[in-house]
């Protein structure tokens, strides 16, 4: 493990998980996955490293805390207006994301 990323480093490898593992084991499809990534609700170095461009390891404890409701981190909140249709998304985006 000589070339292991500083992010890497003190992870076991029965700690990590690839997308498919962490599929299986939430029940999530995999875009659902990818757009939780894409919508910064698991952060890199937190809840997932890249070793390599196309490599994505899941930490599997910070996914379980994040399951079991814990370290819940959003950092795109919809924008709220007066409109009904606005607050209606916001409490679907929660729902969600179960806050």
């Amino acid at each position: 493990m000589e070339n292991t990323p500083i992010a890497l480093k003190g992870c076991s490898m029965e700690d990590l998980l690839t997308i498919d593992e962490l599929c299986k084991r939430t029940k999530y499809a995999r875009q659902s996955v990818y757009n939780m990534i894409n919508k910064k609700i698991f952060l890199i170095n937190q809840h997932y490293y890249k070793p390599t461009p196309k490599k994505i390891l899941f930490k599997s404890s910070a996914i379980e805390t994040w399951l079991s409701g814990g370290n819940v981190t959003v950092l795109h909140t919809p924008v709220i207006t007066t409109d009904d249709q606005q607050v209606q998304k916001k409490e679907q985006f929660y729902s969600k994301i179960n806050i």
